[in-house]
Parts: structure tokens; sequence; C-alpha cells
């Protein structure tokens, strides 16, 4: 076969996949997972968009603020911000409220593609982009709007953008641009970030790949982009007071500033994770299926002896990338958010082990051997996609409040003050739900305690939420709980209640 022939051929199997992988990310992006029904922190991501869009501040009071006080001890702010245009022109749903997540997803693959075309070869590329593109890990992970994984397609795009700059200005600006919409996605990777761009700068110079002055002008561009973080930082650490102006830099409530920690039971917890694949977190992995399906580890581990044995130093920004993401899991109590960092290089790993695995099979067998393996990921696709989209999402749309929407149109119909339950549902439902006035909520809300890292409202205009049991129930004004908590289905009983259940939630009125 010519080498254009060749070269045509990978690009409609490239499309083929990427084509596969973007259906995969958008259909029914909606309704699957929680059959239409959201996750707190996609809610409040959500709200906080529609607030600074609407009102000019956020829930708190702040006008555009680089990081969101949110619950208390904060929330990173670019996903609200990309939600804006969509909220804007389509109104607040859950397809407007995941789409920007299940964009990322859908470009990620591209320049997953482009990564490892780079630092490998065609056919290290397209398995990697295979794997990505079928994994349960990022199906899971694009179609649901958890703003801390926005950090998984920025920096795959930053990381790309530095080491194929090849000393074009353009290209070293976007490196820098997207490095520093990462630091804008996750907290958590504040230290290990740097520690990465640092270990590829140091590559690409001793590689001659970069200058003196490209890496000036990255720098500047990423300190830029960062002095925002950098004052926020300050703030919160008490060297500066916050800054209220256009762009707010707030003083959280409580700033998590001592969850990192080195613990021999964190390594543990880490290497059990990645060799497991299973977090013990249903919204982000899955027991039966893992990253990206368990036979995959096998391909991995072969993948890394590869690497390095074949002394590739154009996959060297990548190696760096996996150790200090390694060691970034370290420090942490790790689930699969919070070490995102790691997993784009275990698949450039796991890529390597299939081509390798293929490279030394008998040429006249190659083709049967290749047949096979994507035969296997498409069976294990169709099972997990079947899991997906019936069985885990009955369980998400339970976990993630099935009927509170419904339950909360029915009780703003009676008079006077809604009452939920303590506990039963955050509060960030009612704000998005009802599509409060932003102005009066930070008028008007009690907090129980203002500093707490876990902000739980007392009150807010027109609504309660304390544990009402221990209040004399006030004639037509509507009560909500969960429907399995028994103590307070039973006060309602004994109070007379009028009944309706939506889902998993009950509205009492005493009439």
């Amino acid at each position: 076969m010519s080498k254009e022939s060749s070269c045509l051929k990978n690009n409609y199997i490239l499309l083929i996949i990427l084509s596969g992988g973007i259906l995969l990310r958008l259909v029914m992006l909606g309704n699957i997972p929680g059959n239409a029904n959201l996750n707190q922190d996609e809610i409040f991501a959500a709200y906080e968009a529609y607030s600074i869009s609407n009102y000019g501040i956020d829930s708190h009071g702040y006008h555009n603020p680089v990081y969101l006080e949110a619950w208390g001890s904060g929330m990173n702010a670019l996903e609200t911000y990309l939600m804006i245009p969509f909220i804007r022109l389509f109104g607040m749903n859950s397809v407007t409220v995941r789409l920007p997540q299940a964009l990322v997803g859908c470009v990620t693959l591209l320049f997953v593609y482009l990564l490892f075309n780079e630092i490998s070869d065609k056919k290290t590329a397209l398995w990697g982009t295979l794997l990505l593109s079928v994994s349960p890990w990022h199906i899971m992970l694009s179609r649901w709007a958890l703003e801390s994984n926005m950090l998984v397609g920025m920096l795959t795009i930053a990381v790309y953008f530095l080491v194929s700059s090849n000393r074009k200005i353009w290209r070293i600006a976007a490196a820098g641009i997207f490095m520093g919409l990462a630091l804008y996605c996750y907290s958590a990777a504040w230290i290990a970030l740097p520690v990465l761009i640092l270990g590829i700068l140091i590559y690409l110079f001793i590689e001659r790949k970069i200058t003196w002055k490209e890496t000036l002008i990255y720098v500047a561009i990423l300190f830029v982009s960062a002095l925002p973080l950098l004052l926020f930082v300050a703030v919160n650490l008490g060297y500066i007071g916050e800054i209220k102006s256009f762009i707010s830099v707030p003083a959280l409530g409580h700033f998590r500033n001592g969850e990192i920690s080195f613990s021999v039971d964190n390594i543990k917890n880490t290497i059990h994770i990645l060799w497991t694949q299973n977090d013990g977190n249903i919204w982000s992995s899955t027991e039966r299926f893992g990253i990206f399906y368990h036979f995959s580890k096998v391909f991995f581990v072969i993948g890394l002896f590869a690497i390095i044995a074949k002394k590739n130093k154009k996959a060297v920004p990548v190696v760096i990338w996996f150790f200090v993401a390694l060691i970034q899991s370290f420090t942490v109590d790790a689930n699969f958010t919070r070490i995102n960092m790691i997993f784009i290089p275990m698949f450039f790993a796991a890529a390597s082990g299939i081509e390798f695995v293929v490279s030394i099979i008998v040429e006249k067998y190659k083709k049967i051997a290749m047949g096979a393996i994507f035969a296997i990921y498409c069976l294990s696709l169709v099972l997990f996609l079947k899991y997906y989209a019936t069985d885990y999402n009955r369980t998400m749309a339970e976990v993630w409040f099935d009927g509170f929407e419904k339950a909360l149109n029915e009780a703003v119909k009676s008079d006077g003050t809604v009452h939920i339950k303590n506990g039963d549902a955050p509060y960030p439902l009612v704000l998005f739900y009802t599509k409060y006035p932003t102005d009066v909520f930070v008028k008007t809300v009690d907090y129980f305690d203002p500093d707490s890292a876990y902000l739980h409202p007392l009150s807010f205009e027109g609504y309660s939420m304390t544990d009402y049991t221990y209040e004399e129930i006030v004639e037509g004004e509507a009560y909500i709980c969960y429907i399995n908590n028994e103590p307070t289905v039973s006060y309602m009983h004994e109070n007379d209640m009028e009944f309706k259940v939506f889902g998993n939630y009950i509205v009492g009125v005493k009439r």
C-alpha cells in the first residue's frame, strides 16, 4: 500500500472513531445519566451561570468571581462561564448544563489523537483514540457536568500545543492559554501543574525544541492567565483583602488549603483504585467495566514496558505527565475526580501496549489480531451501553433526586413558605428549578454556619430548610421530604396532612 493510500485509510478510520465517540457523548445527553435528573454540583454550577448572566452576581453576591464560593469551600469557575452562552440561548435545562463538558469531551478525542501521533505514531494514536472513545470512564465523565473533570480536556489540549509548538509562536500562545484555562478547572491540580509544566519545558529546551524567547512568551501568557488565581490564593491565605469589583476575588468561608498530605494510606488507595479501576463512586466509575475495561490492564502493563524499551524521546512529556500525576494522587484521598490528571497518560500506555502486541505477531495474522482486539472493544462497549442506558440510568435517577422538581412545582402552588426537610434535598436544587432571583437570595439567606465548608441555609425568602418535625405545622403551607425518611413521613401522617408522591419525594399540606 502506498504512503498516500495508507494516510487516507488512517484518516477514514480516525473519522469513524471520532464520529462514534461524538455520538456516544451527545446522544440523549439531557436524559442519560439520571433520566433527566441532575447532580447537585451540576445544578449549582448552572445556577451560578444563570446568576452571573442575569444578575451580574453569583449566589454570594460577587461580580464575575475568578473562583466560586458556592458550597462555602469553593467551586472551580471555568465550566460555569462556559455554560453561560448555552443557558442564555437555550434556557437552563439538563442539556445546556451538560453541553460544555460533553463538547470538551468530544474535542479531547481529537487532541488525544494529535498528541499521541506527535509523541509516537499514527497506529498508536488511532488505538489511543479508540480506547478513549469507547472508555466507560470518559463517556461517563463527558455526560455529566462536574466542573473538576474539565481539566482532562484542557490539559490534553495544552500539552499537545506545547510539545508540538516547533517554535511557532501561535502554538506557544495557544499552549499558554489552554494551560491557563486548565488552572480554572480544578484547584487540586494547582501544585502538580507547575511541576508538569517545568518538566516539559526542560525537556523541550534540552531537545532544542524551544528557545529562551519562546519559553518567556509561554510563561508570560501563563502568568497573566494565572494572576487572578494567584490573587485568590493570597486573599484566602490572608495576605491581602478580598477584591470586590467588576471582577471579584472572594474570600471563602472555608479555604481547603490543608487537604493535601502525602501518606502511605493515600499511596495504597491510589494503587488499589488504578488496579481495580473502581473508586466506589457510582457517578464516576463502574465496578463492572472499569476505566477502559478490565482486560486493558494487560495492555497497560505491556505498554509501560514497551515505552521504556523503545526509549522514545518524543514520549518523555507524557511520561513526565504520568509520574507527576501519580505523585499528586499520593497526596490526596484518591477517587477518579481527584486523580483525573493521570488517565490520559494511562491511555497512551495501553495504546502502546496494543500496538506492541500487534507488532510482534506474524505479518499474515496482524489483521486478524487487530480485528479481534477491535471486536472485543466493540462488544465491551455494547455491554457497557446496555447497562449505562438502563440499570445505571435508573440508579442515577434515584441518587440524583428523582421527583424533586415535580414535588417542588407542586409545593409552590400552596400558600406561604415551602418547608424542605433538612438533609433531604440540597438547597441549590430549589434555586435551579425555581430560577430563584439571585439578588433576593443574597439578601435573605440565613446560613446555619457561614464559615462552614458545606453551607446549609436555614431559610431564604419563601423557603425553610430546617428539621420541621420540631416545629408546629402551619396550615396551607407545603412540606417536602424524601419518601424513605420514615420519621418525617410518620410526622406528616400524625398531623393529618394531604399527600402527593412524586418519584422519591412527598409533598404534604395540612388543610
